[in-house]
C-alpha cells in the first residue's frame, strides 16, 4: 500500500494526514512486532560464528510515500542504512542489512499488508560474507523514527543515491484489524 502525505495538509507534521492510494511499492524493511528474541541458530557459513534468530512471525505494515522529508525530520536521529538483496521475487525477499552497527539477514514471504518475516541477526563477519553476492542490488538510506502515539511509531527512510530524492514511512501494527482503522 502506498499513501501520499501532502505537506500543504492541514496537519503538516502529522503522519495521520496521509489520504490513502491503493498500491504495491515493493519490498520493505521493518522487523516484527511479533518477535520471539534470542532463539539460537548456528550459521552453516564458512565463518562458523553463532547467530541470533532476532524475530519470526507475521508483518503487518503499510507504506507511505511522502512528497518530500517531513518538516520536523532534523530533530530526529538518523540511523544509516545500507541494504541488499540476495533474491526478489513477487513473493520472496532475501534481503542483508546493515544499520548502524547491527547486522541482520531477513527473509519475508508473501505480497500485501500481511507478509511472513524471519530475521536472523548475523556477526559482522557474516555479513561482509554474504554482502559480495548482493551485486548490483543494493540501496542506501537514512531511517528516522517518529512516535505516532500509543504504541505506534513511524520509520520514515530518506533514500540516497540512485533513489536520492524517494521519501517512505512506514507505520508497523500489531494486527490488519488495527491496520485498517489507521488514518
Amino acid at each position: 500500500w502506498i499513501h501520499w502525505w501532502s505537506p500543504e495538509s492541514a496537519a503538516k507534521a502529522s503522519m495521520s494526514a496521509w489520504v490513502t492510494v491503493r498500491h504495491s511499492l515493493g519490498p520493505t524493511s521493518l522487523p516484527s512486532s511479533d518477535c520471539i528474541p534470542s532463539i539460537p541458530w548456528t550459521s552453516t557459513d564458512a565463518i562458523g560464528r553463532q547467530s541470533t534468530l532476532s524475530s519470526v512471525g507475521l508483518e503487518v505494515e503499510r507504506k507511505f510515500l511522502l512528497a518530500g522529508p517531513p518538516p520536523w525530520l532534523g530533530e530526529c536521529p538518523a540511523v544509516p542504512i545500507e541494504q541488499g538483496y540476495l533474491a526478489l521475487t513477487e513473493e520472496l525477499e532475501v534481503r542483508l542489512r546493515r544499520a548502524g552497527e547491527r547486522h541482520t539477514l531477513t527473509v519475508k514471504r508473501g505480497t500485501g499488508e500481511v507478509r511472513e518475516e524471519v530475521e536472523i541477526s548475523l556477526e559482522p563477519e557474516q555479513f561482509e560474507a554474504l554482502w559480495p553476492l548482493t551485486g548490483s542490488r543494493r540501496l542506501t538510506k537514512a531511517r528516522y523514527r517518529k512516535p505516532l502515539g500509543g504504541d505506534l511509531e513511524a520509520e520514515v527512510d530518506v533514500y540516497g543515491d540512485r533513489l536520492r530524492g524517494l521519501v517512505v514511512a512506514e507505520v508497523e501494527f500489531p494486527s490488519p484489524a488495527r491496520s485498517h482503522g489507521f488514518e
